[in-house]
């Protein structure tokens, strides 16, 4: 699993910067509409669970909100010496401002937006 959560690539530093939010605003009360698109939202990244047991979601506007995958990886194992800078993980994202690319899929009763791109927001 560990290998799987290391092989993560940080797509904050992959590709052009995203676009203006594309999506209807109703894809928050209306996932199932946007079922196979792809879209781009924006909103504040939140977490539930602890270690490796998470759960990423996107707050949208009010008490809106759509789970995501991980897009960097959850934590990051430094070789001895701590050579380098450390690459950014899901835990520097938490409670920042967000915008994310991806597609919709059904997850179980759930929806979940699968991330190809993520973009900081000033």
């Amino acid at each position: 699993m560990l290998g799987l959560l290391m092989g993560c690539a940080d797509a904050s530093q992959a590709g052009p910067t995203l676009p203006l939010a594309t999506v209807a605003p109703d894809i928050w009360s209306n996932p199932a509409g946007y079922l196979g698109q792809e879209v781009t939202i924006e909103g504040t990244l939140e977490v539930e669970g602890k270690g490796l047991d998470v759960r990423f979601f996107l707050r949208g506007p009010g008490e809106a909100r759509l789970q995501v995958t991980p897009w960097a990886p959850l934590e990051v194992m430094h070789p001895p010496g701590g050579e380098g800078p450390r690459p950014k993980t899901m835990a520097d994202y938490v409670g920042r401002q967000m915008r994310l690319s991806g597609v919709i899929a059904r997850m179980g009763e759930d929806w979940l937006l699968q991330v190809e791109k993520a973009e900081e927001m000033p």
